[in-house]
């Protein structure tokens, strides 16, 4: 715990406001906080209260990061920062899909410090969480088909976003810093799993899957990184999609089978039968189906 910052409350506060307050042209303070986050947690996390001057007031949420090697000018900010991961990802949607209710909209931001303020997208709001585990059946699948319309929309709006997320990112963060190929080589997560449940993974499939993590051709989006249950919110009859914090482009397909893995970023995680996974399927695929075309699949 000793790389966490401790935060004074009322300097994110006053920073955040000031952030809003530059974005709006409108004088803004933030009052009321009511913490969300733990003490041991990487980010901190309020819901405040936003008053304008002629006596309007709003909810927000506000979020920074207390790790105390956040460097926004750092040449890996993009690799180390969950937080720069969020704002270039948050920033990115907005720009290819500002409508489509793509999680929480990125309000304000407060680069140097390394704070965020989002909508506040209602404190009434159940998550993914409490269908799957206190709901009936039928409930549970209704959810999950929510979720796989929300991953596949998220999907079908960043088809192809390698150039547009590089371009956020520097408009963002500023110029200089090297692009990084989408994907990686997977022998060495191989070792350390084979180290702790036993097994040798056949050294052809590892290469057939590292070779399409660094090409994954048409299938190349935003995937969200961790889209657990308790990062799906329910809102309005469809599921919102919040903390994008490993977010970044790379092949669909690693959020895509989610519900086929269990969840497994989750404190939930859980077996999905395979008749409910394969109509959840079919929900995703609908959706992604809508910008990769057939003759585009690989």
């Amino acid at each position: 715990m000793s790389q966490l910052r401790a935060v004074d409350v009322q300097d994110v506060l006053a920073q955040a406001g000031e952030a809003l307050s530059k974005a709006s042209g409108d004088m803004l303070k933030l009052d009321d906080a009511v913490v969300l986050s733990h003490d041991s947690r990487r980010n901190f996390i309020a819901r405040a209260v936003v008053r304008h001057v002629n006596g309007h007031a709003r909810s927000v949420i506000v979020k920074a990061t207390r790790s105390s090697a956040y460097d926004p000018a750092a040449a890996n900010v993009l690799q180390a920062s969950g937080l720069a991961k969020e704002w270039v990802a948050c920033a990115l949607l907005a720009n290819l899909a500002p409508s489509r209710g793509h999680g929480a909209a990125l309000l304000a931001g407060d680069l140097t410090n390394g704070i965020m303020v989002f909508e506040d997208l209602g404190s009434h709001l159940a998550s993914l969480v409490d269908p799957l585990l206190k709901g009936t059946a039928q409930e549970a699948e209704r959810a999950l088909n929510l979720y796989a319309t929300a991953v596949g929309r998220l999907h079908a709006d960043t088809t192809g976003c390698l150039d547009a997320y590089h371009q956020t990112f520097e408009s963002v963060f500023g110029l200089g810093r090297p692009r990084r190929a989408p994907g990686w080589r997977l022998e060495k997560e191989a070792e350390l799993i084979m180290q702790r449940i036993g097994g040798t993974p056949p050294a052809s499939e590892l290469d057939l899957l590292s070779s399409r993590l660094i090409d994954p051709g048409p299938w190349l989006t935003l995937t969200h990184g961790d889209p657990c249950p308790d990062n799906s919110l329910l809102s309005d009859a469809r599921i919102r999609l919040i903390d994008y914090e490993h977010a970044r482009p790379s092949h669909a397909l690693l959020d895509g089978i989610y519900w086929r893995m269990g969840f497994p970023t989750c404190w939930c995680a859980g077996r999905t039968p395979a008749d409910i996974a394969a109509r959840i399927d079919a929900t995703y695929r609908m959706e992604l189906g809508k910008s990769i075309t057939p003759r585009a699949r690989r």
